[in-house]
């Protein structure tokens, strides 16, 4: 219901035919395994009351080239200028669409020669699938739903159109996910491998293709791909969208041209970055962040507003070589901000860091932190269960004893405050994501912000 409304909830309620109530407090996994036992029905097909067709066997070989999943680049560290980025449209829904991939076609005795990339598969060729036929409908109604979105003059018009489109989307989504369940009627892992088949053939190409036009590749994930070209401009990336799409037979769409965009370095390797976490902004004004602090849901919320004011400031460069101008004004709202935590300023809500707790807090080995806060939760009467959440605040982070490293968010304020050095450290580690890639990594940035506490009393 967050992204959806109720403008989606009644979409997905006359997809699928169910009562709005039943809709609103079930699973999307529900919705599409209504609509499919519905396409059953309809075709005339006996549903079998329990699923029976176990996995077939497959060698160590035959398994490493199956169960590979999307296929995912590394991406080039550094800093770019126009790069566009290029999505496919519900990517894996397409194919089982456009390949017919479903249970029941997958390995037809009739079509031999209608094979699979890598896999030693095919599909039916002369009969349509029952998974086709449901997606065929649903991947049509939501490309008619975004072309309206995009025409419509009435903002509350493209809100409606907006959350409808989206809720399809997480229908589509789910039907990939229930292709591979195997205690799903009409789930069926060599299908779910199949599709994840032609997605890794369809990059390629589609990289291929972009490198015959004079692009370069950056980065690519799965169904998105990165390719910078100096000087590039938005009717030749629209054109290179329209060859690709021509060329794979399944849209692709321009996300937009980036005028700055960040590929981070990760933590633990620094060599090589993230495929899941970068930072830009497109040509009209639009940030996008992937991956970073700000995005976290375990970030404290100061220093998530921190990172997300630097970017803001970053948002006005133009170019790449006009980063660099912005610096100054970035260092000085980290500046304000690690003398804020310094002083004690900063109240305890906005350092709360919020964790799941996955299992019994008996059942914990080790002290970590999220462990801590829920024994001692348990000290005072509150047991939280697997998948609750605990909110805490590090109060000594290098305290021998656990119990004294974090306090309970819902104890309120403590008499020792909150660890200032540690949430320093955070904080600095936060601007090193974004600005590490300028040149002012975690040393630099704490040597130049000269933050001790006696230079911030």
């Amino acid at each position: 219901m967050t992204e959806t409304g109720l403008e989606g909830l009644l979409e997905l309620a006359r997809l699928c035919r169910m009562p709005v109530q039943q809709l609103a407090r079930t699973s999307t996994g529900t919705a599409i395994s209504s609509l499919q036992l519905l396409q059953a029905y309809q075709n005339g097909i006996l549903i079998p009351w329990h699923k029976q067709q176990p996995e077939q066997f497959k060698t160590a070989d035959e398994l490493l080239t199956a169960d590979k999943g999307g296929l995912v680049f590394v991406p080039e560290l550094g800093i770019y200028g126009d790069v566009a980025e290029l999505d496919f449209a519900s990517l894996y829904p397409a194919i089982m669409a456009k390949f017919n991939i479903s249970p029941e076609t997958l390995d037809c005795p009739c079509c031999p020669d209608h094979r699979v990339p890598e896999l030693d598969r095919h599909t039916c060729r002369r009969r349509r699938g029952l998974v086709p036929q449901v997606l065929e409908p649903i991947l049509a109604k939501r490309a008619r739903l975004k072309r309206l979105k995009q025409t419509a003059t009435d903002a509350q018009a493209r809100q409606t159109y907006d959350r409808r489109q989206t809720a399809l989307k997480w229908i589509l989504v789910t039907s990939f996910g229930y292709l591979g369940y195997k205690n799903f009627v009409f789930g069926r892992i060599e299908a779910h491998e199949a599709v994840t088949a032609y997605s890794r053939e369809l990059l390629l190409q589609a990289k291929e293709l972009a490198e015959a036009a004079g692009f370069r590749l950056i980065h690519a994930i799965v169904d998105s791909i990165w390719v910078h070209k100096p000087h590039v401009g938005e009717r030749e990336v629209a054109d290179l969208a329209d060859t690709i799409s021509r060329a794979i037979g399944i849209p692709l769409a321009v996300e937009g041209v980036y005028r700055w965009l960040i590929f981070p370095p990760s933590r633990t390797h620094p060599r090589l970055g993230v495929p899941n976490r970068f930072v830009g902004v497109f040509r009209d004004g639009t940030l996008k962040v992937r991956g970073l602090e700000c995005r976290r849901h375990d970030t404290p919320p100061f220093i998530a507003q921190a990172q997300q004011a630097v970017l803001q400031i970053l948002t006005q460069a133009r170019t790449p070589p006009e980063l660099a101008r912005h610096l100054p004004e970035a260092l000085d709202v980290l500046k304000t901000s690690a003398r804020q935590l310094w002083e004690g300023r900063v109240p305890l809500h906005d350092l709360a860091i919020t964790k799941q707790v996955s299992q019994d807090p008996d059942a914990y080995r080790r002290p970590c932190d999220t462990a801590i806060a829920a024994h001692s939760l348990l000290a005072r009467g509150v047991r939280l269960a697997p998948g609750e959440s605990v909110q805490f605040v590090i109060t000594a982070a290098g305290d021998p004893d656990p119990a004294c490293r974090v306090r309970p968010l819902a104890w309120g304020v403590s008499p020792e405050g909150y660890d200032r050095a540690k949430y320093v450290e955070l904080l600095l580690r936060a601007a090193e994501t974004v600005l590490g890639p300028l040149g002012y990594d975690y040393a630099k940035l704490n040597e130049l912000l000269e933050l001790q506490p006696a230079a911030c009393r």
